[in-house]
């Protein structure tokens, strides 16, 4: 049974769909994910998406609006830090917040580093520290740990050259709690941050079921 609906990734898809169901809208399909949806992915929605600027004010839209159930951006960044559409400015960060959303980060090199190049940039530049300023970007401006999370991204698209140099493994991500700790993160903090949100997004999610 169906228990992710990446509905910002697929409202395209949805609006093809759309035209074999009678004319439901891309609207009225995503309000009836949520009757059978565990939680929304959001992590590929862009500033256009995301929330859009009109008339000089911000306005959520789509997924944000019309799903009632949990949100989660599986792999995304900080614009702050780093530049690019699929980057979260800190607005939408407080906007899924909000939400009580959790954000995972990215370990892409090029959500890491700005102007980094596939295939031109070395990852000699890109570290899990810049990793970790990404994940403490979320504490910051939502004002706790309790939105932050490991995202990763590597699902094949890409190998070590498009990562940080000191992740060889995806064991390496036992680093990540150590740099935390010399922030100053508390191990409540880590423990949140490397599952604990993961967890509490997900079971609550199933307890709304």
């Amino acid at each position: 049974s169906v228990r992710l609906f990446g509905g910002l990734f697929m409202l395209q898809i949805l609006g093809h769909a759309a035209k074999a169901c009678d004319g439901l809208s891309r609207r009225a399909l995503l309000k009836a994910a949520c009757g059978f949806a565990l939680a929304g992915p959001i992590a590929r929605a862009s500033s256009p998406t995301a929330n859009r600027r009109a008339a000089g004010r911000v306005r959520s839209v789509i997924l944000i609006d019309l799903f009632g159930g949990p949100i989660l951006a599986s792999h995304t960044n900080a614009r702050a830090l780093v530049p690019g559409d699929r980057q979260f400015t800190d607005e939408q960060i407080k906007l899924l917040a909000g939400r009580d959303a959790v954000i995972g980060a990215a370990l892409d090199a090029w959500m890491l580093y700005p102007g980094w190049t596939r295939g031109t940039t070395p990852n000699t530049v890109v570290s899990l520290k810049d990793y970790v300023d990404h994940i403490d970007r979320v504490c910051q401006i939502t004002g706790s740990s309790r939105h932050a999370a490991i995202g990763t991204d590597l699902d094949g698209g890409y190998g070590t050259e498009q990562t940080p140099h000191d992740l060889d493994t995806i064991t390496d991500l036992q680093k990540v709690p150590d740099l935390l700790r010399t922030r100053g993160y508390k191990e409540t903090d880590v423990e949140a941050i490397m599952h604990g949100n993961w967890l509490r997004l997900l079971r609550d999610a199933w307890a709304g079921m």
